[in-house]
């Protein structure tokens, strides 16, 4: 896709931020971003790759487990029929039309 998009023509759109190409297949959104961090390229030597280890050996020293105690009980499941729950989001609340046949399908 990416590959394709490089080499599409674009054309404008009534948004100057938005172009997309003649057949409307793709769209270009075009926005602002400042940067927070200094980007730099940085060299590894073998032995200091070494010295990292492997993913197996911070399993094992239980990084793994060090890192889910940092995510809150609020997102965990409580039982098998439980979504977890982020309470800084706003529930969705859905209403039917009168005498509105639901579909029956199979999920």
């Amino acid at each position: 896709m990416m590959k394709i998009a490089t080499k599409v023509e674009w054309e404008k759109t009534d948004n100057p931020m938005i172009f997309q190409t003649w057949d409307s297949t793709m769209i270009k959104i075009l926005c602002g971003v400042t940067m927070i961090a200094k980007p730099q390229e940085v060299t590894i030597t073998v032995k200091q790759t070494l010295q990292c280890g492997n993913q197996a050996e911070h399993e094992k020293g239980g990084l793994v487990e060090k890192m889910l105690k940092h995510v809150l009980d609020e997102l965990w499941s409580k039982s098998d029929a439980d979504v977890g729950l982020v309470k800084s989001a706003n529930p969705v609340k859905m209403e039917l039309k009168p005498n509105v046949k639901l579909s029956k399908c199979p999920q």
